[in-house]
């Protein structure tokens, strides 16, 4: 790269930047892209250029932020780098292979195994027809802006 430094009649300089090689640019898109070459084609076909790619449809007002999603990415990250060097090695040191083997079912008993998720506790069926509810004082009291609460004989 060359540089040149001129002084103009004011005081200020100019610097210049050339560079050594020939610079290559593709040149076959120029038309193409050119504004007023699509609007003489309109005018000439009264079509404007279509585009190829599909368009996406969705619902996608429950979709977190930019922000939101790159703050969990390096939560993820981090909380990946807490675990044992072992245990990274074992997903290639890559937090979404983790994510993978955790996100399969058939890998809960190895995962607990690695320390990753608890233990499931298997707990013993309770017999048919019958619901487990928590007991009354669990529910708490009926606060001053609550509807007073319906009696089952009601």
């Amino acid at each position: 790269m060359t540089r040149t430094i001129a002084k103009r009649k004011n005081g200020s300089r100019r610097v210049s930047d050339k560079p050594d090689q020939k610079q290559v640019t593709e040149q076959h898109h120029a038309e193409y892209c050119d504004i007023n070459a699509m609007m003489r084609k309109y005018h000439r076909t009264g079509m404007l250029p279509q585009c190829t790619a599909s368009p996406v449809y969705g619902d996608f007002t429950m979709a977190d932020d930019y922000l939101t999603m790159q703050t969990r990415i390096a939560d993820a990250q981090a909380d990946f780098m807490k675990l044992p060097a072992e245990i990274r090695q074992r997903f290639k040191n890559d937090p979404a292979e983790l994510l993978r083997f955790l996100e399969n079912d058939n890998n809960a008993q190895e995962a607990a195994e690695l320390g990753l998720i608890p233990e499931r506790v298997n707990e013993p069926p309770t017999p048919s027809g019958t619901v487990k509810t928590p007991p009354e004082a669990s529910q708490g009291p009926l606060r001053a802006n609550e509807p007073e609460a319906v009696k089952a004989s009601d």
